[in-house]
């Protein structure tokens, strides 16, 4: 008996140590939907977009394409993008295919607008209630420093990618909000680099998660419609060579006060009934 139950400890801190050791990246829209409370919707380059519990994204509706000056290649979102797809809802995602740059009408040099996009893409949200309010977050990768080192990676290495989050956001194609600060979503995943930047001897790492960011509450117009603009966000410059990934975006409903105020007698009510009995 002894035996059999070291064995089966055996077998379980095995199992353990392998759940551990691997870090599962089979993430659905269910596991984001259970960790955020909100539905998730992805960004996909398809006819009819996505539906989730009752609410559609449309087909993204790319910008204006431009040139970067640096190489003169096209500047634009790749959609169904899975160069990063361990991290991503479904193996995808939404990138700007390079820096953010462009040409003026007499071919001289775009400079970057910090907080700006100079090819935003749109998508509306539909299936929504008429003049109510929804939060909305947009799920994007990220990268941070070594937590052993804060700060050691990023002025040595602003090229190996996306630091913090990278888009910007608004009700119009201009002006765009930026949101570029790891700090102020809600992790969801993330995964430590296999391979070591050695600085001064050193070995650090960067760590690379997906990452659900508010980006505020939205309402509703009369058709149940809220229509978005995504673009690039103030670390993606020519200079630092960062890019910009988006997955798909979180939507919950918020009550009115009066809905909350309803709820709050409901709960009251079953509470004396109980009492009662």
């Amino acid at each position: 008996m002894k035996t059999l139950t070291t064995r089966i400890t055996q077998s379980s801190l095995a199992i353990l140590t392998c759940l551990v050791a691997t870090p599962v990246f089979a993430y659905t829209a269910t596991d984001l939907e259970a960790i955020t409370g909100g539905t998730f919707l992805n960004f996909r380059d398809t006819a009819g977009g996505e539906s989730r519990n009752g609410i559609t994204i449309s087909k993204l509706t790319l910008g204006a394409n431009v040139i970067n000056p640096v190489n003169s290649q096209s500047v634009n979102w790749s959609v169904n993008d899975t160069s990063d797809g361990t991290f991503l809802i479904g193996g995808q995602s939404v990138e700007d295919n390079n820096r953010r740059s462009g040409l003026n009408p007499d071919g001289t040099p775009v400079l970057p607008v910090l907080g700006t996009s100079y090819n935003p893409f749109s998508f509306t949200l539909s299936g929504l209630i008429p003049y109510y309010t929804y939060g909305v977050k947009v799920v994007a990768l990220g990268r941070r420093d070594d937590p052993t080192n804060p700060q050691a990676l990023d002025p040595l290495r602003p090229d190996v990618g996306i630091n913090s989050y990278d888009f910007s956001y608004g009700a119009a194609a201009s002006p765009l909000t930026t949101v570029a600060d790891t700090a102020v979503g809600t992790l969801l995943w993330e995964a430590r680099a296999s391979t070591a930047i050695v600085v001064g001897g050193q070995n650090y790492y960067y760590y690379t998660g997906s990452y659900a960011s508010g980006i505020g509450n939205w309402t509703a117009d009369g058709s149940g419609t809220i229509t978005l603009y995504m673009g690039e966000g103030t670390v993606n410059t020519v200079l630092n060579g960062s890019r910009t990934m988006m997955d798909g975006v979180v939507v919950t409903l918020i009550p009115e006060p009066s809905t909350l105020a309803l709820l709050g007698l409901g709960g009251l009510g079953l509470a004396l009934i109980r009492r009662r009995k």
